[in-house]
């Protein structure tokens, strides 16, 4: 429900914004400013429109998922579109005020003049449909394998991970591009391979078709995965239940040891899973208990937060997701600010932490400056 409600407030709020910033003041006829007024409202009103459906389910998944893609599609746009007429009107604005102060001011470039704001309207308009087909084509191809190292004393012999986070498979997911997915990974011929959270992003009965490639997922040491929280919203003992059916290891509050290395792997609940149940609750102590001093440990947490509310100083290296990276800019600046870490590598007190962009996308299939990764971190030790 407290989604439905921001998302109402962020509706109405840009949505009004932006209509009056790009027609309020244009000298076109009314009819166009109605239809693009339309627009612009079922663009930022499209992922409430679509929460809707969804939870009612009145259509077929083939006419959802038409109206799902286009919807967020729209979506992205509008909130390109946005950021764009602010931008301009914010340098424009900042630019003429200057003009005035040095007694350069002119008409023909004074924000007032309408049939230069039409213009320049349409410019933006323009270079918003740019942006967004960009962003579109970016997220519509298979992701660029990102490439990590790590060393340490405690590694004994190189040893390679790789990292598959935020792939939100939903009944509008492509099997064929999972399934190359899943080819590139085992490409790399992993020594295990971890599934970071936000795999599974809806009820599991709708997308058997397109989870099933994951079951191809191999490596020496089989597949490792914590939950993240869209596993909560769409069903968790569903999620927990198909997990088990792909034989996949997954860690609560528990760690285990990889035959033949030195490596400790543990892994905790996802930080929204802990706030529903006690049960669910992270256990720092707990996660670390089978593991001995000399060994290299990983925590895999969704979340790279829990580098800050929790003490992870017994391992030495956290993987998470979570942020995909942003995914839209200026996006980022948000997702920086509610998370802290964004992505890539940090240190947080003496332990390092690895914060992947993630494989897929949640609401619009589009990215701009957050790209895909599939992450292959090598450890290899430090003499």
């Amino acid at each position: 429900m407290s989604f439905y409600f921001a998302a109402l407030i962020i509706a109405i709020s840009c949505s009004a914004i932006t209509i009056k910033t790009l027609i309020g003041y244009n000298p076109i006829q009314k009819k166009y400013k109605f239809f693009i007024a339309i627009f612009l409202l079922l663009s930022w009103f499209a992922p409430v429109v679509i929460g809707t459906v969804k939870t009612y389910n009145p259509l077929s998944i083939n006419v959802y998922n038409h109206i799902a893609d286009y919807g967020y599609y729209m979506f992205g746009f509008a909130f390109i579109l946005f950021v764009l007429l602010i931008l301009r009107d914010v340098v424009w604005y900042a630019a003429f005020t200057f003009a005035q102060v040095i007694r350069k001011a002119r008409w023909s470039f004074d924000p007032n003049n309408t049939a230069l704001l039409g213009k320049a309207n349409f410019i933006v308009v323009v270079l918003a449909v740019v942006i967004s087909l960009f962003s579109i084509y970016s997220t519509n191809k298979i992701p660029d394998i990102k490439n990590v190292i790590y060393q340490s004393a405690k590694i004994d012999k190189p040893f390679k991970l790789a990292l598959i986070a935020d792939l939100h498979v939903t009944s509008r997911s492509s099997v064929e591009e999972i399934e190359q997915i899943v080819a590139k990974v085992n490409a790399q011929k992993p020594d295990v391979i971890l599934l970071l959270g936000d795999i599974i992003d809806d009820d599991v009965n709708k997308i058997k078709d397109q989870l099933a490639p994951l079951k191809n997922l191999s490596s020496k040491n089989g597949v490792l995965s914590v939950m993240g929280n869209h596993e909560l919203y769409n069903g968790i003992n569903g999620a927990l239940e198909e997990y088990k059916n792909h034989n996949f290891g997954m860690l609560f509050n528990n760690g285990v040891k990889i035959k033949n290395s030195n490596i400790y792997i543990g892994g905790v609940p996802d930080l929204h899973t802990a706030t529903i149940s006690e049960l669910l609750s992270i256990n720092m102590k707990q996660t670390l208990k089978n593991s001995r001093p000399n060994q290299y440990k990983i925590l895999l947490s969704h979340s790279p937060v829990v580098a800050d509310k929790y003490d992870i100083s017994g391992f030495d290296l956290q993987v998470s997701g979570h942020t995909h990276g942003g995914q839209i800019y200026p996006f980022h600046i948000l997702t920086e600010y509610a998370n802290k870490y964004l992505s890539g590598a940090y240190n947080v007190k003496g332990t390092d932490l690895y914060v992947s962009n993630g494989v897929g996308t949640w609401g619009p299939k589009m990215r701009l400056f957050a790209p895909a990764e599939i992450t292959i971190i090598d450890l290899l030790p430090k003499k």
